[in-house]
């Protein structure tokens, strides 16, 4: 476990290979914390804007920060990944998914991936739906590890406007510098989430001892 103040005070890689930023409801709340007094020391305080850089330069030092479900909009709006969630202002009238098993497709030569079945069942709450820009430099191209299927999609319980989501990208790389930000974009570890999708989380931290394709350690 790391506290927001350890995140503060810096020099993250002399420590860590890789960082796991957990699924939670606000980045506001993630990045400001809660206020003293509402919460015990130890988590109040949030990342703050200092903490941000300094898992930016982690990154940068060859780290490997993956986000999880709804933190991954921290990774497009901090950390400039050429990317956009297309479900981070969708109203409830252009879709709604919540809990629902959707289908899923992997590139299995992939590392994240490696040992799914493809394709693969995942749960879908409050999710990510990626669509990728054109990157400045060929260094910085997100890779493509999974994405929602396109027929088939909804496997058990119920999807409105699942258009909008068919065969956009769900889990994501992005080189950066000597590092890598892995965006998992649904909840992998949930309660009710099939085997499977596990793997991702396990092999994304695996990942983080390898050297990325830039020839630096992550």
């Amino acid at each position: 476990v790391i506290h927001d103040a350890e995140i503060r005070a810096g020099n993250l890689a002399a420590s860590y290979d890789a960082i796991i930023l957990p699924d939670h409801y606000s980045i506001e709340l993630l990045i400001n914390g809660y206020p003293k007094g509402t919460m015990p020391p130890d988590y109040v305080g949030g990342l703050t804007t200092g903490g941000v850089n300094n898992l930016k330069e982690f990154v940068r030092q060859g780290g490997t920060l993956i986000f999880m479900n709804t933190t991954c909009d921290l990774a497009a709006q901090e950390f400039k990944a050429p990317l956009r969630n297309i479900l981070e202002k969708a109203k409830a009238e252009e879709f709604n998914c919540v809990g629902s098993i959707l289908q899923a497709e992997f590139d299995l030569s992939q590392p994240v991936a490696y040992g799914l079945s493809n394709p693969q069942p995942i749960i879908f709450a409050d999710s990510c739906a990626f669509d990728l820009y054109p990157s400045f430099t060929d260094k910085n191209i997100p890779k493509v590890i999974g994405r929602y299927a396109g027929d088939n999609l909804l496997l058990s319980g119920w999807i409105y406007g699942q258009n909008l989501i068919q065969q956009k990208a769900a889990v994501v790389e992005v080189p950066v510098e000597k590092g890598r930000l892995i965006l998992l974009g649904f909840p992998v570890q949930y309660r009710a989430q099939p085997r499977g999708p596990f793997k991702l989380l396990f092999n994304s931290i695996f990942y983080g001892t390898i050297k990325n394709s830039s020839g630096h350690k992550g």
